[in-house]
């Protein structure tokens, strides 16, 4: 049997994509991301960034903005 190993980036990737097609078509703040899974704020913004720059995500900004599924 095979296992595939997956680098951080791309896990907490996958687990940010899980939890927003979940809560769609909700928007989550990168904050409650991190919070969900006991992340690191920082970190799940630079992957929302990825995510983004890469079309799988869309990011508002200010009162009631957040991340929600492209």
């Amino acid at each position: 049997m095979t296992t595939v190993q997956l680098t951080d980036h791309t896990d907490i990737g996958l687990r940010v994509l899980i939890l927003l097609a979940a809560a769609a078509p909700e928007r989550l703040s990168s904050a409650e991301l991190a919070e969900r899974h006991g992340l690191s704020h920082t970190h799940v913004q630079k992957v929302v960034q990825s995510l983004q720059s890469s079309g799988f995500v869309e990011t508002f900004r200010g009162r009631g903005g957040g991340v929600q599924l492209a």
